[in-house]
Formats: C-alpha cells, sequence, structure tokens
C-alpha cells in the first residue's frame, strides 16, 4: 500500500522507503528517460544490490550504459550479473545479448542467442511468451538478411504463440 504512491510520485516513494528496489528502479528508468544516465546508473547499481535475484535493475542498468556511453561492454558485464542469477540464467542473458548483436548488425552472433533461447524455451514447454519473443526477434534477424519467407515464417509463429499466451 505504501508504493502505491510510486504511480503518481515515484520520488515520494522512494523516500518513503528508500530501501524499495522496485521503486528505486523505476525512478533510475524515469531519470535514464529524460537523459540524466549518471544518476539513473547509480540508482540502478542501489536496486541491483537491494534486490540482486530481479534481472530488472540490471537489465536497466545495461540499456542504460549503451545509451549513456555506447558501453556495448558494461552492457554485457551488467547482463552477465543477470546469467548469474538462478531464476533468470542463461537464457535472458543470451537474449539480452542477441538484441545487443542485433542492434550492432552482427546478425549472426544475434541469430545464435535467439536460437538457442528458441530451443530452450521449445524443450521446457516454457512461457510461450518467452519463445514468441525469440521467434520475433530471430523474424528481425531474418529481415535484415533479406530472407522474408523465412522472416515471415517465424513472425507467424511468434504471434500464434502471443496470441495463445493471451488467452491462457
Amino acid at each position: 500500500a505504501v508504493h502505491q504512491c510510486c504511480v503518481v510520485d515515484p520520488v515520494q516513494s522512494v523516500q518513503l522507503d528508500p530501501h524499495h528496489a522496485d521503486s528505486i528502479a523505476r525512478l533510475g528508468r524515469i531519470l535514464y528517460r529524460f537523459g540524466r544516465f549518471a544518476e539513473a546508473d547509480q540508482l540502478f547499481e542501489r536496486a541491483a544490490s537491494l534486490s540482486p535475484e530481479t534481472d530488472q535493475p540490471f537489465r536497466f542498468k545495461a540499456d542504460n550504459l549503451i545509451a549513456w556511453r555506447g558501453d556495448v561492454d558494461g552492457a554485457l558485464t551488467a547482463l552477465g550479473r543477470v546469467a548469474n542469477s538462478a531464476k533468470f540464467g542463461d537464457e535472458l542473458f543470451r537474449a539480452a545479448r542477441g538484441r545487443l548483436h542485433l542492434n550492432r548488425g552482427n546478425l549472426d552472433a544475434a541469430a545464435e542467442d535467439f536460437e538457442a533461447v528458441t530451443a530452450f524455451a521449445s524443450e521446457l514447454s516454457g512461457p510461450r511468451r518467452v519463445r514468441a519473443s525469440a521467434l520475433y526477434s530471430l523474424a528481425q534477424v531474418e529481415t535484415r538478411r533479406g530472407n522474408q519467407p523465412r522472416a515471415t515464417t517465424l513472425l507467424t509463429e511468434a504471434l500464434a504463440l502471443a496470441e495463445k499466451s493471451r488467452r491462457d
């Protein structure tokens, strides 16, 4: 109940409970969107130290490092901290790393990461959204490669999985 004010005033939420990692990460995200990258980075680090079992602060930190300094290596280090978490593991890291590779135009490395995530989600009958997201990302890779038929097939499968996920 204390943190409902975060929807209206994230600063007040952090002031009410300076140890609430989600509120701190949300405030960092707002500062990030306003281009206040150094302050956002400090908040993401603080949120991560308070709640190391969640991936959100690490992912936000990775986005922030890329936007702030173009620091892809730093972003991969932040994402690597997620990979060490038993809850999220290697698949989350590979999906995020795949997006970094895709943004940098390294299509083979991106495809390798997205295919690994897709295989993982399929093997475990994992959440449909995870597989759908990886398939969508693979479709983006194939579009950039100029392989439109494969991209269309992947996108169709991703949309079907997302629709099933939404209905469940």
